[in-house]
Parts: C-alpha cells; sequence; structure tokens
C-alpha cells in the first residue's frame, strides 16, 4: 500500500504543473505525456541526485503501469472524479449517464484486460 500511495502522490505533484486532464474530456494524449514527463523530470531534478533518480523511475514505473501497485494507483486515479461526487447521489447518476452516452474519451482511456477498451455497460472476461 505504501507504493500505491506514494504513486498517487507523485502523479498528482506532476499534475500540479502540468494541470490534471480529467478522463471524461478528450485531450492529446502524446502531448500530455511529453508534458508531464518534461515536468517530471523538472520537478525531481530539483532533487539531490539519488532521490531524483528514485522518485523519477517511481512517477515513470507509475504512468507506464508497470506493476500490480502501479496498476492499482491508476485504477484509484481514474476513480476519482466518480469518488469526489458520491455525495451527491442524484449528480452522480446524472454523470455517470452523461459518460455512458456522451463521452467516448472516457471509454477509451479505461482499460479492460489486454488493452481492450470497454464501455459501462461491458465488462472484461
Amino acid at each position: 500500500m505504501y507504493f500505491v500511495q506514494l504513486y498517487c502522490l507523485l502523479h498528482d505533484l506532476v499534475e500540479i504543473d502540468t494541470g490534471d486532464h480529467p478522463i471524461h474530456l478528450d485531450h492529446d494524449l502524446p502531448a500530455v505525456a511529453l508534458a508531464e514527463d518534461a515536468a517530471a523530470a523538472r520537478i525531481f531534478g530539483l532533487l539531490p541526485a539519488d532521490q531524483a533518480g528514485t522518485l523519477l523511475a517511481l512517477w515513470r514505473e507509475f504512468e507506464a503501469a508497470e506493476t500490480p501497485d502501479a496498476r492499482f494507483a491508476k485504477c484509484l486515479d481514474h476513480a476519482q472524479p466518480i469518488l469526489q461526487v458520491l455525495r451527491n447521489p442524484a449528480l452522480l447518476r446524472i454523470i455517470w449517464m452523461w459518460c455512458a452516452t456522451t463521452s467516448p474519451p472516457a471509454a477509451r482511456r479505461v482499460s479492460g484486460r489486454n488493452g481492450q477498451s470497454f464501455t459501462p455497460s461491458q465488462r472484461p472476461s
């Protein structure tokens, strides 16, 4: 669980610099990835070399979803918008219906097994 929390913190630290890119909106994902990588290198480069290398490697591990902990942290990051509206069930229903019917970016960015995309009405086998 330590690495999951660390991944989320490092990811959000970089997003403070580059801005957040909500899962339900369309973005130029390659451009976002380049901007985030440059921001991570700059931010972590402010630290002593050993710390910079370690934290940059962990941030890149999260971004690439290379480990089970990194994949779980990514799932938490993708679930965050939904968790933010759970206090208001009516709003949650409206947002879910909107995402399910009019937001193909969300369906493209949330992947099932083997990188196959699925919509809210489908489940990976």
